[in-house]
This record gives structure tokens, sequence and C-alpha cells, in this order.
């Protein structure tokens, strides 16, 4: 009668052992504190201050051909396609720059007035050149200063925007604007600085903020005139952004047939692309944990499950001597819960061991952080506690008089 009693679970007896086993338990808290981790760094890269507005924004990139043009008419052309982007119906602002605000810029030595660098990597800073509007159009709060104008042309002092992480590199708490610096490479005038803007991020929200310079397109090219239009134009909408892509492809195209179109995409979907890799290893992480979860709580019945079967001799003695249905309840929920206490304990052990294997996936996250722990004991005790409670059920239901004759 044993036997079949073994086989009422619909696994055998050795597989129920394996499934409940401590090494089981231990691989599924440490697989589910890795979920934890990755789960929290992904809602934490989803929220993340961007120092830019990424909602309702589209941007395009486009190559026109110089061929056949001027560097006066290429400059023509170049203000006409901005003003006609900001005469789009629900087009709220528009702005141009030479690179996307998520890629790497291109990146120069600096020399500042009054600075003396300790070494080569000190002087190190990105820089952007960016029409009118720019700053608006992403919605880059300007901390400090002013924005670009049309003053800042050919005949004045050729005017710099920095970020805020490379102020405080510089100066500190003193106000940088009205200081100069100088490109260590190449033949230029000195900029001087007319604002500060916050810091966004440039390339990888995992790196460090950069030094970061912001100079006018216009006041460049007025200086050093070159044929041909290439970059990215921002263009903020009002409501739905992406009904802009199809006029402002037809725009560009309008004053260029040739022109190559090398992507149009909003700056939400950039964003999302950005962290397509974070989202597919925190879903196949998991899903793994979930298994892992499911074959402890499958182990965790069965083995409750058999020892209620071979204990009701013992279970009907306890109710024969007064045992009340809820003692035995009680019972059967300790045991059960004493395997999943020594699970967690021993996985939790190490979970903490094997988190710094994640540390290169992890943003604003560390291995020990206690939310991704604390809800994955929390999982788990809840998940124990029903895996117990109808093995419980069983065991309280017995009848005292069939126990006692049960062999």
């Amino acid at each position: 009668m044993l036997n079949l009693r073994e086989e009422e679970g619909g696994v055998s007896a050795a597989l129920r052992q394996r499934w409940a086993s401590p090494r089981t338990r231990k691989i599924a808290v440490i697989v589910l504190a890795g979920a934890g981790l990755l789960l929290h760094s992904l809602y934490n890269l989803e929220t993340y201050d961007m120092g830019f507005n990424r909602d309702h924004v589209i941007a395009i990139s486009f190559d026109c051909c110089a061929a056949g043009r001027t560097p006066e008419q290429s400059a023509a052309i170049f203000e006409q396609i901005i003003a006609k982007a900001k005469s789009l119906p629900g087009v709220r602002s528009a702005g141009f720059s030479s690179y996307s605000q998520t890629t790497r810029e291109v990146g120069i030595n600096v020399a500042v007035e009054g600075f003396a660098p300790r070494s080569v990597d000190e002087q190190h800073a990105f820089f952007n050149t960016v029409g009118d509007g720019y700053f608006e159009t992403l919605g880059i709060p300007i901390l400090a200063g002013r924005d670009f104008t049309e003053y800042d042309n050919a005949t004045a002092t050729m005017a710099a925007i920095i970020n805020r992480t490379m102020a405080r590199h510089y100066f500190g708490d003193t106000n940088p604007i009205g200081r100069r610096f100088k490109f260590v490479e190449g033949r230029w005038p000195p900029f001087e600085i007319v604002g500060v803007v916050a810091d966004s991020v440039y390339n990888d929200m995992r790196e460090q903020t950069p030094d970061f310079i912001y100079l006018r397109r216009q006041q460049l090219r007025a200086l050093r005139p070159a044929p041909g239009i290439s970059g990215v134009l921002e263009v903020r909408a009002i409501g739905n952004v992406k009904i802009l892509s199809g006029p402002l492809r037809d725009l560009v195209r309008s004053f260029d047939g040739t022109a190559s179109i090398t992507y149009i995409k909003t700056l939400r979907s950039v964003i999302d692309e950005s962290l397509h890799d974070d989202r597919l290893i925190a879903a196949l992480c998991g899903i793994f944990s979930l298994l892992a979860l499911t074959l402890t709580c499958v182990g965790l019945y069965g083995t409750l499950s058999f020892s209620v079967v071979r204990r009701t001799n013992e279970i009907g003695v306890r109710m024969a001597l007064g045992a009340r249905p809820s003692d035995i309840f009680r019972l059967v929920i300790g045991q059960g819960m004493r395997m999943v206490i020594i699970g967690l304990v021993i996985g939790a052990a190490g979970a903490l061991a094997s988190a710094s294997l994640l540390a290169k996936l992890l943003f604003g996250v560390k291995g020990t952080d206690p939310v991704a722990f604390v809800g994955v004991s929390l999982l788990l005790i809840v998940a124990g506690i029903l895996a117990c409670y109808l093995p419980a059920r069983r065991a309280m239901r017995v009848d005292p008089m069939v126990a006692l004759r049960y062999e």
C-alpha cells in the first residue's frame, strides 16, 4: 500500500526528493536573485534622467550632396530646411546638430585660461556643433548664461556652451561665463563660454559624464565655409511625433532629391533600442528563475505529500491523543518552511558570492542590493507556503480511526 501511495503524486519519490533538495533550492535563490538585480537595473535604466526630454522628439539624419553648390548656397538650403521644419503642422520647435545626442561625438584637447592640467587626459573633451533651437527642442535646461543667438556670427567672438561637468572640472564653484579656452589641435580662434547646460547622456548611460562643448553651427560655417549639408534634424512635436516622419522625409528630399537619409526615428525609440540587450538578458534570466522556482515548488509539494503519506499513522496517534487539525496543519507547514528557510539562507550566501559576475551588467544597483534580495526572499517564502498548503490540508483531514489502522 505504501508503494501505491508513493505513486499518487504522479512522480517518483526519488524525483521529488531531487527537486526539493537543498541544491535545487540554492540554485533557485541564486537565479532569482540574479533576475531581481537585472530587473532593478533595467528599471533604473528605463527611468534614468538622461538630461534631455526623450518624448515627442523625432530625429532625421541625412546627407545632402555638395556637387554643384557653393558653401553659401549650402548654408542657405540649411536655413530653409530648418525654417520649413518649424512651419510644419504640429511642430513646436526644431534644431540641428552634427551628431545625434546618443552618439559619441568628436573628441579634442582644450587649453583653458588659468587652468594648469596635470596630464593630457585632463584636457580632453567632446564637442558637437548645433543650430539655434537645439536646447529647446531636446529639453536640455540652460543652467547659467544664455543660448546661442544670431549675433554669434563670423564677426563676433567664437561662442561656446559647456556642460555642468566641464564647468566644475575647470572652474569649480566660480562662474565660467566669459572665460575662454582654445582647441589644442588646429588653428582656431579662442572660444568664449556664454552658457552652461545640464549634463546629458552622450553615448552610454553606464559611462561617466565627459566634459562636453556645444558650438554654434552657423558661426563655424560662416568662419570656415564648407559645401554640403549633413547632420541630424531634431523636431519636437505637440502631439503624436510619428506622423511627422513622412513630411520630414519629403521636406529634405524637396531640397535635394539625391539626399541620403540614414534614419528617421523618434528619440524614444533610439533610447529603447539602446536598452535592447538589457531587456533581453533580464527576460531570459527571469524565465530561468521562474522555471527554477516552479521546480522547487513542485519538489517541495511532492516531498511533503510523500511525508504526509508516510506519517499517516503518526498523525493519527497525535490526533487520538488530542492534537487538533490546526496543530497538524502547523506541523506540516513548519516542516516545509524549514526546508525553504535552509535553502534560502544557503542560496543567499551563494547569490552574494556570485553577484560580482553581474557587476558589468548592472546600472545603479549593487550586488548586495537589499530590494532584490528582500523581494526574492518574500517571493520564495510565499511560494513555499503555497506549495505546503495542500499537503498540510490533506494531513489535517486524516481520520484518526483510519490512520490508526494504517500500515
